[in-house]
């Protein structure tokens, strides 16, 4: 029993781990799904999107890794978020990044659809 208490704190510990890093890319995924479709409506910034981005982020109580990056093309919108995963054991990764991309909206007249 002795031997096996050892096994056994690492184990729930891993457990623990790996549910962190789960949830921290849920978040991160949400926060650059946000950030991208902000980004991508007909009258919206990069900025705006950022600051959604960092909205989700915050509204969820992750800390982010650093400032999300967001870039409005021509045709999309693309976000790139990154959030902090609390470490319960070494050799994970201390952060977790997700990318998304949004189509922009545009106005197209009525005889051109």
């Amino acid at each position: 029993m002795v031997l096996l208490t050892p096994v056994l704190l690492l184990l729930v510990l891993t457990v623990v781990q790996l549910a962190l890093l789960w949830h921290a890319g849920n978040v991160a995924d949400g926060a650059a799904s946000r950030a991208a479709r902000t980004a991508a409506v007909l009258d919206g910034t990069a900025t705006g999107g950022v600051a959604a981005g960092r909205a989700f982020a915050s509204s969820a109580g992750a800390r982010l890794s650093g400032e999300p990056a967001v870039v409005r093309g021509a045709a999309s919108a693309t976000a790139t978020v990154s959030v902090h995963v609390p470490r319960v054991l070494p050799g994970f990764p201390s952060s977790i990044g997700r990318t998304s991309v949004a189509p922009r909206e545009r106005f197209i007249p009525e005889p051109d659809r």
